[in-house]
């Protein structure tokens, strides 16, 4: 009876390892799938950092062409009114001009 006791104990202590290697596996697959999980998010986090960046990038390009837009309109305006300037003063020194040769003639 002893060998029978003694081989049931081996078998016993077999299945115990067998049982702490099954809940070892459990837990290294469950290890696994949370650091598979915190690989996607971490990569759907750099993915969207990217999305940021990049839409951070086109606004401040927006923001550049608005305001060099902005600089051409206002350059315009200024060309515009420096030519209206001139006209006016080619105008007034016109009128001046004929006031004084009006009078000079008579």
């Amino acid at each position: 009876g002893d060998k029978f006791a003694a081989l049931e104990k081996q078998v016993q202590s077999h299945e115990e390892n067998v049982a702490e290697c099954k809940a070892n596996l459990k837990k290294a697959e469950a290890k696994i799938a949370t650091l598979t999980k915190d690989k996607e998010s971490l990569q759907a986090m750099a993915e969207s950092a990217k999305g940021n960046i990049s839409e951070l990038q086109s606004e401040r390009r927006r923001q550049l062409n608005h305001l060099s837009n902005e600089n051409l309109q206002l350059g315009d305006e200024l060309k515009r009114t420096k030519e209206y300037l001139t006209e006016t003063k080619a105008e007034l020194d016109a009128i001046q001009k004929n006031t004084f040769s009006s009078e000079h003639t008579e």
